[in-house]
């Protein structure tokens, strides 16, 4: 589902060069790394859980569903 990324139609890309979580304070924040692309957080979502994302897994959610699947296992902080 996730497998293509359509951007807007200004072409601009919403996070680029921002923290995920928003640019928040407490120290504890990750960068995007790991959200750059649909292949890399495919990737990443299967580094925390193979068992749990797997590919049938990962071809439902869409890439804001993997966005907040990574930030709730890396930076569950962020998540409000």
């Amino acid at each position: 589902m996730a497998d293509l990324e359509v951007g807007s139609i200004h072409g601009v890309n919403a996070n680029a060069g921002q923290n995920i979580n928003g640019g928040d304070d407490d120290g504890a924040a990750f960068n995007d790394s790991d959200m750059l692309t649909i292949d890399a957080m495919r990737a990443r979502l299967t580094a925390i859980s193979a068992t749990s994302y797997t590919v049938a897994r990962l071809n439902t959610m869409t890439k804001n569903d993997m966005i907040y699947a990574i930030r709730v296992h890396d930076h569950a902080v962020g998540v409000s």
